[in-house]
């Protein structure tokens, strides 16, 4: 099987970059920071994102 590893590459980073935007939007839809959250808060966060 071949793959063109620039795009597979380029489909993954766009896949994390959405994901990541999904917790940070529920974070902010939740009133609260990033920062501020444990990490098994953000893990939550993250496998709900990864759901939608």
């Amino acid at each position: 099987m071949k793959v063109d590893t620039e795009e597979a590459l380029n489909r993954a980073t766009d896949k994390f970059i959405g994901r990541f935007r999904k917790v940070e939007e529920e974070a902010a839809r939740q009133g609260r920071a990033l920062e501020g959250m444990s990490l098994a808060e953000l893990d939550k966060l993250w496998e709900h994102a990864k759901e939608t």
